[in-house]
């Protein structure tokens, strides 16, 4: 399975990267445009993104671009966020996420619902 990390957070790319890398092959990401870019050159099967995210377009849009468009519309979200309330993630499941993890995340949770997702594709 290919997966997408997305995240500014040089440190939490590399702990997200080793929950769930070792049997599948991660593309990592700094900002959505450049995640939306290797999006579009190798479609993922499963996408983890920091909602905040520096440039012009955060997580939440990068999620429903991925959604939305039909190269990349079959994979699965994930929306890392360190905003937990219960309206971040009404918020995050209406732009498309599959699922919400919230930081500071434990990294075999990480991995479990990476691997849920993956066996329900």
């Amino acid at each position: 399975m290919k997966i997408l990390i997305v995240e500014d957070q040089a440190n939490l790319r590399r702990l997200m990267t080793l929950s769930v890398g070792r049997q599948h092959d991660v593309i990592g990401a700094i900002d959505a445009t450049s995640g939306w870019e290797a999006a579009l050159a190798e479609p993922p099967d499963l996408a983890l993104l920091d909602v905040m995210l520096p440039g012009e377009i955060d997580g939440l849009d990068l999620c429903r671009l991925i959604k939305s468009d039909p190269r990349t519309c079959h994979a699965k979200v994930v929306l890392v966020s360190g905003r937990g309330h219960r309206n971040d993630m009404a918020i995050g499941r209406a732009a498309g996420a599959d699922e919400y993890v919230v930081k500071p995340f434990n990294p075999s949770r990480l991995a479990a619902v990476v691997e849920e997702l993956a066996s329900a594709a």
